[in-house]
C-alpha cells in the first residue's frame, strides 16, 4: 500500500479540488471505503492536512449527556471552511447526524463542513443527505481523477510512447469503475511509477507485460497503434494470469491453444516467472501459432436469411484438413444474386481471381452468387478446401432424399452418388 497514493487523494485531488471550487459553510461530502485497511490509509492522510479538532455541544438545548468527539478538521485554505471528518468507525451515525445538523449555523461550528468516511452506505442518512465525493463534478470522479493524473503524466514522464500507455490504462481503469468492476484504488499503481518517472521495469503493476518495443528508436507507430498495443498486452496479461494462476493441471495444453508449443511450455517452467516475459515474445508466438495452425472450415450459411432461400451443403474430406465442398443455394425468391458466408478458424486469403465475387472479412469470406457455378480454392497445399456453388431456382424438397450424397463439378454438373443400402430414391 503506497502511502504516497493516499497523500495524493488527500492533497491533490481533495484540496486541489476545493481551492477551485470553494466549499461553503454547512457543506457536506461523504466517500464509502469499505476496506478497513485502505479506509485507515485515507485517514490518516487527511490528517497530515488537518488540524485536530474536539467536537462537543453539538446537543444544546437537550438534556444529552455528551462527551467530546476526538477528530480532525481539513484545511483547505485559511479564507475557506474547513471540513471536519466523521469517521462512522469512530462514532456513531447517530451522532454524525447531529453533528451535520449542527455545522454551518450559528455556533462554534458555523464556519464548517463536514467530510465523512463511511465503511457502507447501506441505509445511511448521511449518505443520502450528503455530495459523493465519486459523483460527477466531485474531486474523486473518475473523469476528474484521469484528468488530473493525466497532467503529471505530461510532467512526470518524459518518453511519449509510454505516456500514451499510462493514458490507456487511466481511461481503462475509468471505464471499469463505471461499470462498477474497479474503484478508485485501481489508479494506485500509478503512483510509482509518476515517482520513477518510467514504466520500464514497472510494466507487471499495470497487470502488463514488460514492452521493450516501444523503447526502440526504429519503432515509430502512430497514437492509435500504442493504444491498441497497450489493449493488446493487457489482454494477454490477464489471458495469462487467469491460466497460470487457475486450477487447469496441464496449463501448457491451455497455453499453447493460442501460442506456439515452444514458448507454451518456456511460460510454465518451475523456475520460470511468466511475468517476466516481453510482451513481443506473445506477439511472435501468436504469429506463429497462426501459421503452424490448420486452416479450418467451421461453418457455411446464408449471409442474410430471409424466406423463400434454403442452403444444402455436401462435403467430402476433412473440414479441419482438407475438403471438397458441395453447396447449392435453393432460391425461389427470383432475387438476381445471394451472399454466402464462408467462416474459418483464422484469417484467410483469397486467390486474385476469386477477388471480384468474394471478400474477406477476417475469418469469414462473404461469395456473391449468381446463376453460374461458382469455384473456388482456400488454403495451400495439402490444407486447402475447394468450393463448388450453385444457386438454382427450386424448392428444398428436390434436395430431401439427396443432401448427403450429390456433388458439382465447374462444368454445372450435379452428380447423384447413390448409396449402396439405398435401393431407390
Amino acid at each position: 500500500m503506497s502511502k504516497s497514493f493516499y497523500n495524493y487523494i488527500a492533497k491533490d485531488l481533495i484540496i486541489e479540488r476545493y481551492k477551485n471550487n470553494r466549499p461553503s459553510n454547512g457543506s457536506r461530502y461523504y466517500m464509502v471505503i469499505e476496506d478497513t485497511s485502505r479506509r485507515n490509509a485515507i485517514l490518516e492522510a487527511l490528517q497530515e492536512y488537518s488540524e485536530e479538532l474536539t467536537v462537543n455541544g453539538i446537543y444544546e438545548g437537550a438534556n444529552i449527556p455528551e462527551e467530546g468527539y476526538d477528530t480532525y478538521a481539513l484545511k483547505i485554505a485559511h479564507d475557506l471552511p474547513k471540513l471536519i471528518i466523521g469517521d462512522d468507525q469512530s462514532a456513531s451515525e447517530d451522532y454524525l447526524t447531529t453533528l451535520r445538523n449542527s455545522i454551518g449555523k450559528n455556533g462554534k461550528y458555523e464556519n464548517y463542513g463536514v467530510l465523512y468516511i463511511l465503511s457502507t452506505n447501506v441505509l445511511s442518512s448521511l449518505a443520502t443527505a450528503s455530495s459523493n465525493l465519486e459523483s460527477p463534478g466531485y474531486a474523486l470522479h473518475p473523469s476528474h481523477v484521469v484528468n488530473k493524473i493525466k497532467k503529471d503524466i505530461k510532467t512526470c514522464v518524459s518518453k511519449d510512447l509510454e505516456r500514451l500507455y499510462l493514458v490507456y490504462y487511466l481511461e481503462t481503469i475509468s471505464t471499469l469503475i463505471s461499470d462498477g468492476v474497479s474503484t478508485l484504488f485501481d489508479f494506485e499503481p500509478i503512483m510509482q511509477i509518476l515517482g520513477a518517472g518510467s514504466i520500464r521495469g514497472l510494466f507487471n503493476k499495470l497487470e502488463m507485460f514488460e514492452d521493450k518495443t516501444i523503447y526502440d528508436n526504429a519503432y515509430r507507430p502512430n497514437d492509435k497503434e500504442v493504444s491498441e498495443r497497450a489493449a493488446k498486452n493487457k489482454y494477454l496479461y490477464a489471458r495469462i494470469s487467469a491460466i497460470m494462476d487457475g486450477d487447469e493441471e496441464d496449463k501448457a495444453h491451455e497455453l499453447e491453444k493460442f501460442l506456439d508449443e515452444k514458448l507454451a511450455k518456456k511460460v510454465v517452467k518451475p523456475t520460470t516467472d511468466w511475468r517476466a516475459f516481453d510482451l513481443q515474445d506473445f506477439i511472435n508466438s501468436e504469429n506463429i501459432k497462426a501459421q503452424t495452425d490448420n486452416l479450418k472450415l467451421v461453418n457455411i450459411t446464408l449471409y442474410n436469411q430471409r424466406e423463400g432461400i434454403e442452403l444444402i451443403w455436401n462435403y467430402s474430406g476433412k473440414l479441419d484438413k482438407s475438403s471438397k465442398n458441395y453447396i447449392v443455394i435453393c432460391d425461389q425468391t427470383d432475387a438476381d444474386s445471394e451472399e454466402i458466408c464462408l467462416l474459418f478458424n483464422k484469417p484467410v486469403k483469397i486467390d486474385s481471381g476469386s477477388s471480384s465475387s468474394c471478400h474477406v472479412r477476417g475469418t469469414n469470406v462473404i461469395v456473391n452468387l449468381h446463376d453460374d457455378v461458382f469455384a473456388t480454392r482456400i488454403g495451400y497445399n495439402d490444407n486447402r478446401h475447394d468450393f463448388f456453388i450453385l444457386k438454382l431456382n427450386c424448392p428444398i424438397s428436390l434436395f430431401r432424399d439427396i443432401r448427403k450424397c450429390f456433388s458439382l463439378n465447374k462444368k454445372v454438373e450435379l452428380t447423384v452418388k447413390i448409396p449402396d443400402e439405398v435401393s431407390e430414391l
